[in-house]
């Protein structure tokens, strides 16, 4: 099947795919709607076609003549299903997959007709989350923590530079994978636990040789938990998850990147020791968040979220630390029940 790339009456101007799996409300699915219809250039694009696949029938629309919202619908809740099935439908060369709590930008539009129409190029971009979703204090201050450079997490998520990067560091949430490459590769996997999915797709795009980059012009919003409580569960929940995928899939986790994550371990209990223990630690947070609140109080000028996030950086660390090894023991645990033999019983 031929996939139309650009349009007849102007060579400059392409047409795009974007594949979303819903699971969410539909007034979430709308703003990511409406940030399409804000955002998109006409001047480069022909047509955006928009499929929504979801469990149940949405009723998403657009009044933008550029862009063609579909709604389909699968059975079962496995995103990777919804994927596949967006794929399925994809009219277009250029496939750009997004979660349906994410918000893009004028200038996400103009990174991918640039990269791939531009430059001819046919890897795969990922980009930074780099936007704020809601102009509120909760979701500013869970994004300030989420991007801050010490928070251990995807790099790409907060990564400004134009840099190849690897399979790890590449999510379903933000990525533009050509249907060419997809249909090279086979369907996504529809079996794997949520938490994983992604990484076991990316590790097969390495394999297959394919360059994954990171560019800073691919920039989303995306929602947050809002801040305190959910976000830290979100987080924790995570980094449980990952612990429990290094031990039942360690083929896609590299060596080194395994020692960094041990040695970033020992380094954060090692400060946790030097400051004397928990007790120590909150009382050092009081203090901090009372010359914080001092501050803002004083200079005006400075934000809030940003000035207030050390603390809690420090505490998602430590909380992530904890999720990852209860992960990690969670995983062997399981595997130590399967593996029991079963007893026979007393013979009679």
């Amino acid at each position: 099947m031929s996939v139309p790339e650009n349009s007849s009456e102007d060579s400059d101007r392409i047409g795009l795919s974007i594949v979303v799996p819903v699971g969410r409300e539909e007034e979430t699915v709308g703003e990511l709607v409406r940030s399409v219809e804000t955002n998109l250039p006409p001047e480069l694009f022909s047509k955006v076609q928009l499929v929504l696949v979801s469990e149940k029938k949405l009723s998403s629309r657009s009044a933008d003549p550029l862009l063609r919202v579909e709604n389909s619908t699968v059975a079962g809740r496995h995103p990777n299903r919804k994927r596949n099935e967006g794929f399925s439908r994809a009219e277009y060369e250029i496939v750009a997959v997004l979660d349906d709590d994410v918000k893009v930008s004028r200038s996400w539009f103009e990174t991918i007709h640039d990269w791939y129409h531009r430059r001819g190029y046919r890897g795969i971009l990922t980009g930074p989350s780099s936007l704020d979703y809601r102009d509120t204090f909760r979701q500013k201050m869970a994004s300030a923590v989420f991007r801050h450079p010490f928070t251990s997490l995807r790099k790409t998520e907060i990564n400004k530079k134009l840099t190849a990067v690897g399979h790890l560091d590449v999510a379903f949430c933000n990525c533009v994978i050509p249907l060419s490459v997809y249909r090279s590769l086979g369907e996504l996997d529809e079996l794997s636990h949520f938490h994983v999915d992604d990484t076991i797709f990316f590790n097969r795009v390495a394999s297959a040789g394919v360059s994954i980059f990171n560019h800073p012009g691919l920039k989303v919003a995306h929602r947050r938990r809002d801040f305190f409580l959910s976000f830290y569960l979100q987080l924790f929940r995570q980094k449980f998850y990952l612990g429990r995928n290094l031990v039942n899939h360690p083929e896609l986790f590299k060596r080194d990147w395994i020692v960094w994550t041990s040695l970033t371990s020992v380094i954060w209990i090692g400060l946790i020791l030097a400051l004397g223990g928990i007790g120590l630690l909150l009382l050092l947070l009081g203090g901090y968040l009372a010359a914080a609140w001092l501050a803002n109080v004083f200079f005006k000028n400075l934000k809030a979220h940003d000035f207030l996030a050390p603390p809690f950086v420090l505490i998602a660390n430590v909380g992530s630390l904890a999720a990852l090894y209860l992960g990690v023991i969670a995983a062997l645990a399981g595997r130590i029940r399967v593996s029991a033999p079963k007893s026979r019983g007393r013979r009679r």
